[in-house]
């Protein structure tokens, strides 16, 4: 086992358990239907992730944190007061763009790290993972356009210009476009998530 797998493993850990109160905590709370559909793949998915590195970090006798991480708690927190304004949506999405991305970049350096024996094992967990994630990243950035609009608010935020149409508005033409990818996304996360299961049973 490499001498980071353990911190790998421990912090994988504690995004999944951050993405799992993510997805609960938009159930109840968000005004747009994309965003539901994205907290119900985290909930899901990452549960699922989550149960295969519980069991791997057993076998290796990792110790596994109990709860997400502070900063993690805190701005869940944070988002979750603004439950019933139009900022909800915007803010969940964003934080999930954010998330998603480390999560990757922190998946792609243990994949690249390669390794024998259990560190294999951890390399292979990370692989699963990446393709669960890489989707949930899709579906929160062809859903997060519409969020703003169905929320009651102009559309994206200025913190959010990479996601702007190049004239800063939305026409039907985008909205229907990210409808269209939206829909493509969410089957591919279920396509993702059916790998991650025959991955685990090899």
């Amino acid at each position: 086992m490499g001498p980071g797998d353990a911190a790998f493993l421990s912090a994988l850990h504690q995004g999944d358990l951050a993405e799992i109160g993510a997805g609960r905590d938009a159930l109840p709370r968000a005004a747009a239907a994309c965003v539901m559909r994205v907290g119900e793949a985290l909930l899901r998915d990452r549960a699922a992730v989550d149960s295969a590195v519980t069991t791997l970090g057993g076998q290796l006798r990792i110790g596994l944190p109990q709860g997400p991480n502070p900063a993690q708690n805190d701005q869940l927190a944070r988002i979750s007061r603004s439950a019933g304004t139009p900022g909800y949506d915007t803010q969940w999405l964003q934080a999930q763009s954010a998330a998603n991305t480390d999560a990757l970049r922190l998946l792609d350096q243990e994949i690249a790290s390669g390794g024998p024996g259990d560190h294999a094992k951890v390399v292979t967990a990370a692989q699963a993972a990446r393709r669960v994630v890489a989707h949930h990243l899709a579906m929160v950035r062809a859903c997060h356009p519409l969020a703003g609009a169905t929320a009651g608010s102009p559309g994206p935020t200025a913190q959010s210009a990479a996601w702007k149409a190049p004239n800063g508005r939305w026409s039907a033409t985008d909205a229907s476009v990210v409808v269209v990818g939206s829909l493509l996304v969410i089957a591919g996360s279920a396509w993702a998530t059916r790998r991650w299961h025959r991955s685990l049973s090899r």
